[in-house]
């Protein structure tokens, strides 16, 4: 769920697509109905990041996909990594890609979100799925044109939270589920609290503590936080570029509390 930036009405809800059901319409997943899928990945190498999280290797091996396409600026040992990708054919550019192998899936491996909206506006105008690398993008209204470029065109987006297919967290949700601990009152997560503390620390591994907790609990019914830099709450002044660019952030020290379902509270903290 996304929220709008409060105005005179205050907070007001977004509808966001779902990223369960990417493979297709419910109606084709249970129709007993069998398809390929082609999946394209693009992870360009000319440009140096932090912390690769293997997300052009996600769709490797599995049943009923092919990997047709890899997109890299960089053509410097393409063989090696088609090999690695499993993928048939090398394009030094998205678009190429897009025109020539027609996906039905396009993988943005890219940790820089800056990279993000420009690649989404050119694969939905083909009508492609996306698993995109987090954080999809810098601002709420870019988070708002990509909502609608989904709904406009019909397609699914899942962001890269690939905790929530870790065999620890899948028996923890289960345990949950069946009451083995009995009912959930609180659940507290905690960033890196390196040099990154606060806003960066929210993007970089936040976005994935609060991903799981929504997981477990739901969508939050609200959030508050405290947001503070040299021990006082942050100002507009405040902000500034990340280490690692992943957009703007402020705060070297963040307090957030959630409301869940049921009554469950969430923090994070950095």
């Amino acid at each position: 769920m996304l929220w709008k930036w409060p105005g005179s009405s205050g907070w007001s809800k977004i509808r966001t697509p779902s990223s369960s059901g990417i493979f297709g319409s419910r109606k084709e997943r249970t129709s007993g109905m069998s398809r390929t899928w082609k999946v394209g990945i693009v992870k360009d190498t000319s440009k140096p990041m932090l912390g690769l999280h293997a997300t052009h290797t996600a769709f490797r091996g599995l049943p009923d996909v092919e990997v047709v396409g890899h997109v890299d600026s960089n053509p410097g040992d393409i063989e090696r990594k088609l090999r690695f990708t499993q993928a048939k054919r090398h394009y030094l550019t998205l678009q190429d890609m897009l025109d020539n192998e027609s996906p039905d899936i396009v993988v943005l491996c890219s940790r820089h979100p800056y990279d993000h909206l420009e690649q989404i506006r050119a694969v939905v105008e083909k009508g492609c799925h996306i698993y995109c690398e987090k954080p999809i993008c810098v601002t709420l209204p870019e988070a708002d044109e990509i909502v609608g470029l989904a709904e406009k065109h019909g397609i699914k987006i899942a962001l890269a939270h690939y905790s929530r297919y870790d065999l620890g967290f899948l028996t923890m949700k289960k345990m949950v589920e069946a009451g083995e601990i009995g009912d959930p009152v609180t659940v507290h997560g905690r960033g890196k609290n390196d040099h990154r503390g606060g806003g960066e620390d929210l993007i970089v591994l936040g976005t994935h503590i609060l991903d799981l907790e929504t997981f477990f609990f739901g969508a939050p019914e609200y959030v508050f936080a405290d947001v503070a830099t040299d021990g006082r709450p942050i100002v507009k002044t405040d902000r500034t570029e990340t280490v690692e660019p992943v957009g703007p952030a402020a705060g070297d020290e963040v307090f957030a509390c959630f409301r869940f379902p049921g009554g469950v509270r969430g923090i994070f903290e950095s």
